[in-house]
């Protein structure tokens, strides 16, 4: 099942263009196995046949329905569903299980809590559930991070249609962008665009994150998956203040020093967070990063 699952994964992959976010996704799942201990990476190596780098779009690609959910009938476990990618916040920014949006949007929050409660019992798990809430582990930890998928309430704790991120179209400012209309959604995602000179190396990536934030570790692994969450948000909604609805826009967006230091840290803290998961589960003897 995890080969089958995985070599479709490969190919599709190969297939696709690099895009935004996406990159990122990559480069969390890279950074976080170069940080997993030798007992979980035994642990990860037993279910899957590609390291984590490799599976972080799967979740995007199961999305987009490129092959027959028939195939994992036996994932039971398996309720991924695409609201699960964004997390909803309340007033004081911690994030809420439930969605408290119209269309139901922004349940990622208590999905990765479902993830992670699950592979606490592994071990009893169908090999083939293990593959799907890894992957889906991988992917959501970046997606939870990323500013463009975390969606604010109002003081009185109702949604906020200014800060929508990707809930339906709520709150998305259009920009031009070199002749091209984009969403800030979509270029706060584009990730890659940043430190155009490491391209795609991961490792050039991994040792300027490493070497940013490595002795802030301990820091950013205070608490657990809401705080981290409720961190990510405080930090993300100044995106709603760098720039104006209809504005149009140049490269600087990406290469402005207070955008870079944004997108940095929330990389860093990604790859951390999701290496601690990972150890925390994986190694009984794991003292942290």
């Amino acid at each position: 099942m995890k080969k089958a699952v995985l070599t479709i994964v490969s190919v599709v992959l190969i297939s696709m263009p690099a895009f935004g976010w996406g990159w990122a996704h990559r480069m969390i799942g890279y950074i976080a196995q170069e940080h997993c201990t030798p007992a979980t990476r035994e642990v990860l190596d037993r279910y899957l046949d590609s390291p984590l780098n490799n599976i972080a779009l799967w979740p995007d690609i199961f999305r987009c329905r490129l092959w027959a959910p028939a195939d994992f009938s036996d994932a039971p476990n398996y309720t991924f569903k695409s609201w699960e990618h964004a997390v909803c916040v309340g007033p004081d920014y911690y994030p809420l299980k439930e969605s408290n949006r119209p269309e139901g949007n922004g349940t990622g929050y208590g999905a990765t809590l479902d993830y992670i409660e699950r592979l606490r019992n592994y071990k009893e798990m169908t090999d083939s559930a293990v593959v799907v809430d890894m992957t889906a582990l991988v992917h959501m930890v970046g997606d939870n991070h990323c500013p463009g998928h975390i969606l604010y309430s109002k003081p009185d704790g109702t949604w906020d249609p200014m800060g929508g991120g990707i809930a339906g179209g709520y709150g998305i400012y259009t920009h031009s962008f070199k002749g091209q209309k984009r969403t800030l959604h979509a270029m706060i995602d584009g990730g890659d665009a940043i430190h155009s000179e490491f391209g795609k190396n991961l490792d050039k990536w991994k040792d300027y994150l490493d070497g940013r934030y490595w002795d802030q570790r301990d820091e950013i692994l205070a608490g657990w998956v809401g705080e981290w969450l409720q961190d990510a948000a405080i930090r993300s909604k100044v995106i709603y203040e760098w720039v104006q609805p209809g504005q149009a826009l140049d490269d600087s967006f990406y290469t402005d020093p207070e955008h870079e230091a944004l997108l940095s840290y929330l990389f860093a803290a990604a790859s951390y967070r999701l290496a601690h998961i990972f150890n925390t589960l994986f190694d009984p003897e794991y003292q942290g990063l």
